[in-house]
């Protein structure tokens, strides 16, 4: 999103949310790239596009947000918003006993996105706290898994033959955050 915003300002086809500088992001784009303009971006994009790469782009891009950018910054809501929406858009497809457990729905969040939540955080509290009465979720648990999920497709497994195995779950994950519509941070 940040790139697409450098590239709307650079084509005059709209100008950064706020008027916000993109000199320091853009900065860090062309010095992590090693690129020298725009251009230079279509080969990393198309032609060898690595999602490793790019999750690299993304801890340098926070290091500039933590920084105090602000244009990174609102990237890094407007990702927080994103997931929000995704997590309104399937929690009505959790099954029931998932929305009554304590601490509201567990959501296991994995991949290095979550290294930022510090920066994510307020867009995605925003994002869920104003949707719609029949669209909302009122609680969920944000967790870290401190084991495989193949520890779970395990347990499931046992299940589906009928064994039995004992479990306990709460050495399994970590809470990193706990979400109640409309509470203050």
């Amino acid at each position: 999103k940040l790139i697409k915003v450098y590239i709307d300002e650079q084509d005059n086809f709209e100008q950064p949310p706020h008027n916000y500088s993109t000199e320091k992001a853009w900065e860090c784009v062309k010095k992590y790239l090693k690129i020298e303009n725009r251009f230079d971006l279509l080969p990393h994009f198309y032609r060898n596009f690595e999602k490793s790469e790019i999750a690299g782009l993304t801890r340098e891009l926070a290091e500039v947000a933590q920084q105090g950018d602000l244009l990174c910054r609102w990237v890094f809501s407007e990702a927080g918003r994103t997931l929000a929406k995704h997590l309104l858009a399937v929690s009505p497809d959790a099954h029931p006993s998932l929305l009554e457990c304590e601490g509201g729905l567990p959501v296991v969040c994995v991949g290095s996105v979550w290294n930022s939540w510090d920066l994510l955080k307020s867009g995605f509290v925003d994002q869920l706290d104003s949707a719609d009465q029949s669209r909302c979720l009122p609680e969920a648990s944000l967790i870290h898994l401190n084991t495989s999920v193949a520890s779970g497709a395990t347990y499931l497994a046992a299940k589906s033959i009928g064994f039995h195995f004992p479990r306990n779950n709460s050495d399994k994950f970590k809470v990193f955050f706990h979400y109640q519509r409309n509470k203050k941070l």
